[in-house]
């Protein structure tokens, strides 16, 4: 986007950059995870998750590991289905997306793990340059993305 390669974007953007217009679009679910064959599967107290390997992504600095209750990581991944295949290793514990782990938990090979503390709510948005908002396709899809968003609350 500050380089002018992208017109827009749509995605989690934890940053606000003074330049970029920034319209909330949706907020996914996040809780912490661990498969059937984790030690802390069948029970665990809060200690015991400081103590086992913990999966995040590359793009999370210390700030945002703190933010979500943890010292540092023992593996980083680029996307969200290479966090959830080191979790479902057993080797892990590592945040996901309600919905990418939702069949897992029916399954019971995945478990929340103590989902009152550990969660969050990662917020999508559209951005694009400040000064566009007047562009006809950039306002177009803007409002097609907001009506879409309201339908779906």
């Amino acid at each position: 986007m500050l380089d002018n390669r992208l017109d827009l974007a749509i995605g989690h953007f934890p940053v606000n950059v003074n330049n970029l217009v920034t319209v909330p679009l949706h907020h996914e679910q996040h809780w912490l995870y661990c498969s059937d064959s984790h030690s802390l599967f069948a029970r665990h107290t809060l200690d015991d998750l400081q103590n086992v390997g913990f999966v995040t992504r590359s793009y999370w600095n210390q700030s945002e590991l703190a933010r979500r209750g943890f010292k540092d990581s023992s593996a980083s991944v680029e996307s969200i289905e290479a966090q959830l295949i080191l979790i479902l290793s057993g080797k892990y514990i590592g945040y996901l997306p309600e919905h990418c782990a939702r069949s897992w938990v029916a399954e019971g090979r995945l478990r929340r793990l103590s989902p009152e503390q550990f969660n969050y709510r990662a917020a999508f948005s559209l951005i694009f340059r400040r000064g566009r908002s007047r562009e006809v396709p950039i306002r177009a899809l803007r409002d097609l993305l907001k009506l879409q968003a309201a339908a779906g609350d």
